[in-house]
């Protein structure tokens, strides 16, 4: 247990960074997660950080909260991230 407790994160965490952006689709960030095998992604807006988008991201935007038509899940998919 020390063991861990002495680990740094460096020694874990992916050398390459993978960034998405306002513009990406929830469909092109569903090819993301599947080529990369990542759990989330930096969320990047003009060169800066602005935080994380996890696969529970993407469950909840197709997750339906109100009583309403149901969007056809490829005109969700096209949709930008931001907009979800």
């Amino acid at each position: 247990m020390n063991r861990f407790l002495a680990t740094c994160v460096g020694e874990y965490m992916s050398a390459a960074v993978v960034s998405v952006g306002p513009e990406t689709t929830l469909e092109i960030l569903e090819e993301h997660f599947a080529r990369h095998d990542f759990n989330a992604f930096a969320y990047s807006s003009r060169g800066l950080l602005v935080g994380t988008v996890t696969k529970f991201d993407v469950l909840e935007a197709l997750t339906v909260r109100e009583p309403r038509q149901m969007e056809r899940y490829e005109d969700i998919a096209r949709m930008p991230a931001r907009e979800t």
